[in-house]
């Protein structure tokens, strides 16, 4: 794994107009590397991946003696029995400073900034173990023997911003973002992209937008495809948008958590999982839309908008309706925080039950198995899956996981022979190879398929348990 030297990135973008000097550059973040290596070797799944499969050989190879080191303990403890993961681990990163003297929280951080999975008591033990680990592991070296890699990385990424309107930001809010803006690319975060404000005792704030790195060229260094834009824009509204909801969190509490309860199942799954975290990314998703909106950018708005609602945000169209009103009242709302009262309105007058009622209905629905759930005698010559859906189906979206009793129980399938779909999209064939006497166990998972307009998910996971006869 190519180190990450946290050769900052050289790209610099002056941007007139939304502040005077905005300057963004893209970069490796030391901190951001050796947190993920510390979860990478407490085996946490959303980094243990190898979509930059040199680099992750690397690191394995490089780190694979401090496995049983302490903080790699600590680091297994705080998942398990605090949920640190996904965007926590990237909260302490940038909480702490590395210096000559080595690695400490930095001292001039408000308490508030770190995410609160991080339990107070824990805290300066982790940093400790984190400091010796980034020690006797000679961190440094690894980093530092990677620079060209993470040059590779920035430069190929500076095509990226250069696509950016960044003056649509102070026209479309009325206002500058507070604070500096951090673009970090991050080796071992696969797909997943997080962000995090630091808030600072002297007023100061930094909004770090952390994008995950999963492609490479021939010659394995990082490639960025322009659907990656879409999520620095995301991240960017994240430096306004927090701002306003949190500041009418109070009033809007009560009913957001009614909607919290009916989603958090599908929330959590995307590492959102506080009610405020909700508010924030359904305004950020919206903003985002109504970027492409008036940059008039080749997008299917209403796929956008049933994109949004399949993963939870259920009034994102009634957001985007309001949104809409405040492009046409500009001359009554400088601002969109002088708007912010509108929004909250209407996320108050929602009948959640009926919100919840009109998305579901018409959600596809699994009707029949060609095996029987529950069976315990099963054909095992059955060479074929079929999963027959209430209606036709998106035919590009499909994919199964593993079911209620693990990996262990998942089926083989063919090799070289492709799942079909018949029955005028109705029908989902997967050639499968089963053996006699054996347990199988499978998920078919709502996120893997859509209706045939795209615009609605399967109604919910769906599961399948049965046992092959022995003969």
């Amino acid at each position: 794994m190519k180190s990450i030297v946290l050769i900052t990135l050289l790209f610099t973008l002056s941007i007139y107009g939304f502040a005077d000097n905005i300057n963004v550059e893209p970069k490796v973040d030391k901190r951001i590397e050796l947190l993920s290596t510390v979860f990478r070797l407490a085996e946490a799944h959303e980094y243990v991946n190898n979509d930059l499969e040199d680099y992750a050989k690397e690191v394995d190879a490089y780190f694979k003696k401090f496995k049983h080191h302490k903080v790699v303990k600590l680091a297994k403890k705080a998942r398990l029995f605090s949920g640190v993961s996904f965007d926590a681990v990237a909260s302490m990163a940038t909480s702490i400073e590395i210096t000559p003297n080595g690695i400490q929280l930095q001292p001039n951080l408000k308490e508030e900034s770190l995410d609160d999975r991080w339990k107070p008591k824990k805290i300066k033990k982790f940093v400790s173990a984190l400091n010796d680990f980034y020690q006797v592991s000679k961190f440094d070296l690894f980093y530092e023997d990677h620079t060209e890699f993470y040059k590779r990385a920035q430069d190929n990424f500076n095509g990226i911003l250069n696509e950016v309107d960044f003056d649509w930001f102070e026209s479309f809010y009325g206002e500058n973002p507070k604070g500096d803006f951090k673009l970090v690319l991050a080796m071992l975060n696969g797909r997943s992209n997080y962000g995090s404000t630091n808030k600072y005792k002297n007023g100061g704030e930094e909004i770090y937008a952390i994008i995950g790195v999963s492609k490479t060229d021939d010659e394995g260094f990082p490639i960025f495809k322009p659907n990656i834009l879409e999520i620095v824009i995301h991240e960017f509204n994240h430096s306004l948008c927090n701002k306003l909801m949190e500041s009418h969190y109070d009033q809007m509490k009560d009913k957001s958590q009614e909607i919290f309860k009916l989603v958090k199942d599908n929330l959590r799954r995307q590492a959102y999982s506080k009610v405020l975290t909700m508010n924030c990314e359904i305004l950020v998703r919206a903003c985002v839309i109504q970027y492409y909106k008036e940059k008039q950018l080749d997008k299917d708005f209403q796929i956008m908008i049933a994109n949004e609602q399949s993963r939870g945000f259920l009034w994102i169209d009634k957001l985007c309706d309001e949104l809409d009103e405040y492009e046409k009242k500009r001359t009554h709302y400088a601002s969109l925080s002088d708007f912010m009262p509108e929004i909250v309105n209407v996320q108050n007058n929602l009948d959640v039950d009926a919100l919840w009622e009109d998305y579901y209905k018409g959600c596809p629905q699994i009707i029949g198995f060609n095996i029987e759930n529950g069976s315990k005698n099963v054909d095992p010559a059955i060479d074929t899956l079929i999963i027959t859906f209430d209606q036709p189906m998106f035919t590009r979206n499909y994919g199964m996981s593993y079911g209620k009793k693990g990996k262990k129980y998942f089926p083989e399938f063919q090799k070289n022979v492709k799942p079909e779909w018949k029955g005028e999209a109705t029908q989902w064939t997967i050639p499968i190879i089963l053996k006699p006497g054996k347990t199988y166990s499978l998920m078919i998972p709502d996120q893997f398929f859509r209706s045939e307009n795209y615009k609605k998910l399967l109604k919910k996971d769906y599961f399948l348990d049965f046992k092959t006869s022995k003969k």
